[in-house]
Order: C-alpha cells, then sequence, then structure tokens
C-alpha cells in the first residue's frame, strides 16, 4: 500500500490527489473512448511526446499503468470541463499553481508501477495480517488431519508455515515543467531522512509512511518506505517481459497504457488445469494463449482512435501459435452462441402453436429478442473473422468499439434480450433460496420443539396433554416461529375443523405459503411423510436417537407434492412401500427442496432419483444405503444447521 504525500496542505492529501488523477483519468479516458467511434487497426494516433521517465519504469515489475493527465485534459472529450475552470477566471490557476510545488498545472504523466517482493513466510503459530487467533483448538485442519510432509504440524493458528505474496507500489510522476526538489523536501517533507540505496538516495519520513525520490527536476517517485527499497531494488535493470509495453508506452501514441507481467502474477496454463469437462476443448487450446509473457492493453481518443490488447510472446513463432489459437477458440465461441440465439428466436417467435394476437405481457421479451438477436449475429460475424494480428514476438488484437449510440443499444439489448433467460434463472434461483428459508425455519422449529419436549411432535398433534387434539403438526410449531399470539387462539383438544379451531384457518402465516405457486387460500405443500417408519406419524414420539439410518440420510420436511390445508393433519402417507418421486413434484419445476435431519436443505431434482432411494431416504431407521442417484440427484445444497 501507498501512503505519504506531497502537499502543502493536507500531509497525505496530495498523494491521493495524484491517485485520484490517475483513476479519473483512466475511467474518464474509457469513458470519451466509448464517445468516440473507435478506428479498427489504426497505426498511428495522437502524437503526446515522449516519456522519458519510463527509464524508471523496471522492466521486471509485476505491472504498470500509466496515464498521460495532461494530454487527457486536452482531448475533445474534457473541452467543457476545460471551458468550466476557464470560467474561474485568469488569476485561478496562477494562484493554484502559486500555492502548491510542483505547480498543479505542470502536471503532465502519471505512472503508477507495481513491484512483487520475496514472499513472506508467516511462521507456525502467526495469524495472518488483519486476522485475529483461531479459537483454542479449533484450527484450519482438524487434529487427526493428515500432517504435510516436512512440514511443523500446529493447531492453535496456523497448521502450517505460509508464505504470502508482497506487492508494493510506487508512482511514478512527471511535469512539463522543472521543480525544485529541495522545495518540496522542505514543504512536505520535514521530517524526512536522506536514505542511501546503492548510489541512489531517497527521502523517507516513516512516521508519515512517505518516500520521495527524485531522479530529475522534472520526475518524483512517491511510495512508502518498504514499497521504495522494492522499487529501487528493480530499477535499473534492462532485462524483464515488461520491455516491449514500457517502450509503447514511452513513444507516446496513447493516452493510457496498462501492463501485466504474468511470470510474476502466476499467470500460465496450470490456471486451467481441473476446468469441466465441457470446457475441455476450449482449455486445452488456451493454453497456448496463457504462454505469453506479458499484457498490455493501450487506448488513445482522437480523430484516430484505438484501442489495442497485446500478448508479448517469447519469439514469433509463440505468437504465431497464440494467433491459430485464438481464431480456434473464436470457433468454439461461435458454437457456443447456438443455445442463446435458439433463445432469442423463441422469444422472438413465441412458443409454437401460440395464439396471435400474444399476450401484451410477451412484448418486452420479443423486443429484447430483435435487438439480442442482431446483437448475437454481428457477434457471430465478428468471431468468423476476429481482428487479431502479429508484430514480431506480439500478438496484436484491435476490436472495433462501437459508438456510444450503438454500444447503448447493445447494452439494451443485452439486458432485454439476451439476458432474459438469464433474469428468469435468477428469478428461480431467488425463489429456490426462499422455499429453502422457510424449510430452515421449520427444521429450528422442530429441533426447538423436540429440545423442548423430548421428541418431534406428532403427525396429529395427539399428545399426551391433549389425547383428543387433531392439529397439524404445522399448529404445534406456531410458538417456535415467531407465532406464539396465533397458537394461544387454538383448542388443543378440538379437530382442525372444530368450530373454534375453523375459524383459525385463515389466518395462516405467510412463511406456509410456497413460493413456487400460488395456491388457493390458507393451503400449504410443507408436509412430511406419515407412516410407521417416518420421523413423524400420527401419536409419534420419535427422537434423534431413534434415527438410526443417519440424520443425513433421513428426510424430515419436504416443500413439495399437493397442497393441503395448513391446520389440517394431512401429509404424505407413507406405507413402506417405494414412492415415486412424483409425489414431490411442483409445477413448473423439476425437482423441489426437502429439510433433512442434519440440517441441510437440499434441492432434488425428481428425474434423477428412484423410488427405491426415494424410500431409503425417508426410512428413520430402515437400514438401507442410499443409492448413487441420491447424489445424482442434489442441486445446489445449503448447509443450514438447526442448532445455529
Amino acid at each position: 500500500m501507498i501512503s505519504g504525500t506531497v502537499g502543502r496542505r493536507g500531509g497525505r492529501a496530495a498523494l491521493w490527489l495524484v491517485v485520484g488523477l490517475l483513476v479519473g483519468g483512466t475511467v474518464g479516458a474509457g469513458a470519451a473512448y466509448l464517445i468516440k467511434r473507435g478506428k479498427d487497426g489504426v497505426s498511428g494516433g495522437p502524437r503526446l511526446g515522449k516519456a522519458e521517465e519510463m527509464d524508471f519504469v523496471p522492466a521486471d515489475a509485476a505491472g504498470f499503468i500509466h496515464v498521460r493527465v495532461r494530454g487527457l485534459w486536452h482531448t475533445e472529450a474534457f473541452a467543457d470541463f476545460r471551458k468550466l475552470v476557464e470560467k474561474a477566471g485568469p488569476q485561478a490557476k496562477a494562484v493554484i499553481d502559486d500555492s502548491f510545488v510542483p505547480a498543479p498545472s505542470t502536471l503532465d504523466r502519471v505512472t503508477l508501477v507495481f513491484i512483487k517482493t520475496a514472499p513472506q513466510m508467516l511462521p507456525l503459530g502467526q495469524p495472518p495480517k488483519g486476522k485475529g487467533p483461531l479459537p483454542k483448538g479449533k484450527g484450519a485442519f482438524p487434529p487427526a488431519a493428515p500432517q504435510p510432509p516436512g512440514v511443523p504440524f500446529g493447531n492453535d493458528f496456523l497448521p502450517v508455515p505460509v508464505a504470502v505474496d508482497d506487492i508494493k507500489a510506487a508512482v511514478v510522476i512527471a511535469f512539463s515543467a522543472p521543480f525544485d526538489a529541495g522545495s518540496v523536501r522542505s514543504t512536505y517533507l520535514k521530517a524526512a531522512t536522506q536514505v542511501k540505496h546503492g548510489d541512489r538516495e531517497y527521502w523517507d519520513d516513516p512516521g508519515a509512511s512517505i518516500a520521495a525520490y527524485f531522479p530529475s527536476d522534472t520526475v518524483m517517485v512517491l511510495s512508502n518506505g518498504d514499497g521504495m527499497k522494492a522499487y529501487l531494488a528493480k530499477l535499473g535493470n534492462p532485462n524483464g517481459f515488461l520491455t516491449t509495453a514500457i517502450d509503447h508506452a514511452r513513444e507516446g501514441s496513447r493516452h493510457v497504457v496498462a501492463a501485466i507481467n504474468f511470470g510474476h502474477l502466476g499467470v500460465n496454463a496450470a490456471m486451467l488445469d481441473g476446468v469441466p469437462e465441457e470446457y475441455k476443448q476450449a482449455a486445452t487450446t488456451a493454453r497456448t494463449v496463457l504462454r505469453a509473457e506479458s499484457l498490455m492493453i493501450g487506448y488513445a481518443i482522437g480523430e484516430e482512435s484505438k484501442f489495442d490488447v497485446r500478448l508479448k510472446y517469447k519469439d514469433d513463432a509463440g505468437a504465431t501459435e497464440s494467433e491459430t489459437a485464438l481464431r480456434e477458440l473464436a470457433k468454439i465461441g461461435r458454437e457456443k452462441l447456438a443455445e442463446p440465439k435458439k433463445q432469442m428466436e423463441t422469444a422472438l417467435n413465441g412458443p409454437p402453436n401460440v395464439t396471435k394476437p400474444r399476450p401484451l405481457k410477451d412484448l418486452p421479451a420479443a423486443l429484447g429478442s430483435l435487438f439480442g438477436l442482431g446483437s448475437i449475429n454481428a457477434l457471430d460475424e465478428w468471431l468468423a473473422d476476429p481482428p487479431l494480428r502479429t508484430e514480431g514476438s506480439e500478438l496484436v488484437f484491435t476490436p472495433k468499439v462501437p459508438s456510444l449510440t450503438a454500444l447503448y443499444a447493445s447494452a439494451a439489448a443485452a439486458s432485454i434480450g439476451t439476458l432474459l433467460p438469464a433474469v428468469d434463472n435468477v428469478r428461480g434461483a431467488a425463489t429456490r433460496v426462499k422455499d429453502a428459508n422457510n424449510l430452515k425455519q421449520f427444521g429450528l422449529a422442530m429441533h426447538a420443539y423436540n429440545d423442548a419436549k423430548g421428541h418431534f411432535p406428532p403427525q396429529d398433534g395427539k399428545t399426551a396433554a391433549h389425547p383428543k387434539g387433531g392439529l397439524s403438526w404445522r399448529v404445534h410449531l406456531l410458538p417456535y416461529i415467531e407465532q406464539d399470539a396465533l397458537y394461544k387462539q387454538f383448542n388443543l383438544d378440538e379437530p382442525w375443523d372444530g368450530p373454534t379451531n375453523k375459524k383459525l384457518i385463515e389466518k395462516m402465516p405467510a412463511i406456509f405459503q410456497s413460493p413456487f405457486v400460488a395456491d388457493p387460500p390458507n393451503q400449504t405443500r410443507y408436509k412430511v411423510f406419515s407412516g410407521r417408519d417416518t420421523i413423524i406419524h400420527p401419536g409419534s414420539r420419535t427422537t434423534l436417537l431413534d434415527i438410526t439410518d443417519g440424520t443425513s440420510n433421513t428426510i424430515l420436511i419436504v416443500g413439495g407434492g399437493r397442497p393441503v390445508v395448513w391446520t389440517q393433519p394431512d401429509d404424505i402417507p407413507f406405507t413402506g412401500a417405494e414412492v415415486p418421486p412424483s409425489v414431490l413434484a411442483l409445477p413448473g419445476q423439476t425437482g423441489c427442496n426437502v429439510a433433512l435431519c442434519d440440517g441441510s436443505v437440499r434441492w432434488l431434482e425428481l428425474s434423477r432419483l428412484s423410488p427405491t432411494t426415494l424410500k431409503a431416504a425417508i426410512t428413520r431407521a430402515g437400514g438401507e444405503t442410499l443409492g448413487p442417484d441420491w447424489d445424482a440427484a442434489e442441486g445446489p445444497r445449503r448447509p443450514l444447521n438447526f442448532k445455529d
């Protein structure tokens, strides 16, 4: 982290001002570039002058971001801002320049440099920075975990010594006019001391976390003490993967240049190990691309605006092989467009045998698909011949960025059309989460009831205290789901449809409403399997000790099947025979959520589940083994500990 400043007013404020200029300049340049129509493959660009301070960017750095602040300020994109500043009056600029050193109006270029230092080893027993100790006896690995070979094992904080990468940063600032380094030091670095690093000298103020190096009368470098040491240790070495990117930044045809050193940041083909099977083909091809030494991205604004991405390889052959690989990836990309294109066509044309005129609710999807289909076809044309070329050992990618109007239309199309299936998926996922949370609350209530009564509630509500009762287990959970006031209105010695209890049916709490479907009023789909071998059945007094098949293998509550009146002791009967998974079906869904006795909720894809396995999951002590289709049927699992 860089901390410190160069500012007569405000300590560290000036450094953050510089960083703000860097970020603001980058964002502003990006926005301005999108406003201008990009020219494909323009070889020239603005003539911004050479950035000689790039000599002070180590070729072996982890990366850098170079911003031509003055050049950006004088582009058409910032014309309105310039006019606004000019309205402050001709003397305003002079006042600002006279108040600070160096004069702010002479700020020309800013380069943020990242340096990777040797990994720091955290010794055994020392928690990572910013993390408190783990609780006693709660190490990252359990005590019985295998000991890594050759490494001392411990269990109080970290189980093994850990290497932590450390990235330092420094800011190289170039001015268009000379400044007095002595004035900068006396004004902003009064407590700093002079430090020698080889044949170079810099000034360090540890109290303010500021270090400054003045390589010339127009350039200063800012960091903190550790960052400056790391920066100077790298400086002067002409060998490094960023040499070509530094040359591009120096020559002055781009307003912004960003580069990363793949070798320092661990970007390599090994990143693709273990990818899912459906992506293996693309991953194999991409390995060739990831042999690059560095990546550079640059863009410039003007009559000949350009945006270029450059991958630098060890030699010309590497760049050529990568171009071939990327063109192969483009072919794979075109194949992947088939499914979204089909979805767009379905949204445009409507489902088979659709009645026309179509309902108004179909209009947004149809309009979105019109733009979405056009965008997909345009992308398909682009992938058919991607703008790639090689320049020696560099692979150059020069995409053509559309005008702001076209960009907006494409974004709208994506949001309305292309992303409509994704929106549906998100909505469906949110519904599943809500349903799972309902089941979690019921599970918590079940265990709270068990803690209070010594057993789970019976299915018919007939207890020793109320042997004539006839209310569902759902009613008896009310005190444990913050519905005690409603619970006290029920007559526990009366059937669910008795004169008192019948009036309360209409007061069904919202938690019993399935989020998947609009059922008739006061009906729920949250049920249990009810039978002699299940957890809950008429007159049952089941405890956790009775679940000998394992709590992680036994269903407690389900969220599917037919709806029932919520107060009625009406559930899914279980006779001991195999159960067809269709008894859990939900309209418009391929499965349902179930709460297990171990405190987890899982989604079951019913088409993957056999009747035999479902029966085994229903019984509490049948001694069955769940078939392999139990895991195959599992959707996203949400661990929900009932005791949390």
